[in-house]
């Protein structure tokens, strides 16, 4: 069995201010709480909620997932992080759509080759 949680560098952090106030992510975000089921998507890239994607991982959240074995890992919404446009770097700012979003955590744990992630 083993565990791994994904924390803020593991996550692309601006993924949802990056998107359209109209975009879909920005209805299932305020939806997401604790307890929640989330997908890794099978390109590990991504988490999933009901088909939206909700969070993008960071090169090294990448990193941390490419070991994990199996095509469909899931796992239990654990917290969200609120950012805003102020918490970004000031030369990427002009780079957000929108002003505030949330940002899943995430705690993977797997048994015999399949994660299971808590986010």
């Amino acid at each position: 069995k083993g565990y791994a949680t994904l924390g803020l560098p593991d996550l692309y952090l601006s993924f949802a201010g990056r998107k359209a106030r109209s975009d879909r992510i920005h209805a299932a975000l305020p939806k997401l709480h604790a307890g929640d089921t989330v997908m890794l998507e099978s390109s590990k890239r991504g988490l999933s909620h009901n088909g939206t994607t909700v969070a993008s991982l960071s090169r090294k959240g990448r990193k941390k997932v490419e070991r994990i074995a199996g095509s469909e890992v899931e796992g239990t919404v654990l917290a969200m992080v609120r950012r805003s446009v102020e918490d970004e770097d000031e030369k990427y700012r002009d780079s957000n759509r929108t002003a505030t979003w949330e940002v899943p955590m995430v705690e993977l744990n797997w048994d015999r080759g399949i994660a299971r992630i808590r986010v």
